[in-house]
């Protein structure tokens, strides 16, 4: 059973260092940047939309006001002609006027934090991609220098993939 156990191990001890040596850093530090330029553009148009609707949301809450003070002066009006029927329907309205208000409140609270958050992802996608673009010309900058090590794989272009498939698994969450 030990026997299977460290062929298993060495196998793919093996086969990790054959994909190690297909993999071509530069061209997955490029990748790297690609996937994060394409999370941050898809989060500003998904920010973008969550502005509009805020817009549209903030206008249904000015007639939703609007609607309110008419109510108002409808049930002082009511009131001051002794019409109790009149002055029900008109308390009715006003109550169903006041729930939907606060559900517009509601809702405008949930866009404000969901844009707030889209605002805050986009900060931090577009810090590491700043990071992953700075990391591929150190590492671009450091391969023109040495040419003679093109087939070995240094410790430090390991880091640089493992870092942009890191960012990359990331952003696609």
């Amino acid at each position: 059973m030990a026997l299977l156990a460290r062929m298993t191990r060495l196998l793919t001890a093996d086969l990790h260092a054959l994909m190690d040596r297909m993999e071509d850093p530069e061209s997955l530090l490029a990748q790297a940047e690609r996937d994060m330029a394409e999370a941050i553009a898809g989060d500003r148009q998904r920010l973008a939309a969550c502005k509009a609707e805020q817009q549209a949301l903030e206008r249904h809450r000015e007639q939703a006001a609007r609607a309110a003070q008419t109510l108002e002066e409808e049930l002082t009006l009511s009131l001051s002609v002794a019409d109790d029927d009149l002055a029900r329907s008109v308390v009715r309205r006003r109550l169903q006027q006041e729930r939907a208000s606060a559900t517009l409140d509601d809702q405008a609270d949930a866009l404000r934090l969901r844009a707030e958050r889209l605002e805050a992802r986009i900060a931090a996608e577009s810090q590491s991609l700043a990071d992953i673009n700075a990391e591929a010309l150190r590492f671009r900058a450091a391969s023109d220098t040495a040419p003679s090590q093109e087939g070995m794989i240094s410790a430090e272009e390991v880091e640089l993939a493992l870092m942009a498939a890191r960012r990359a698994r990331g952003a696609k969450r």
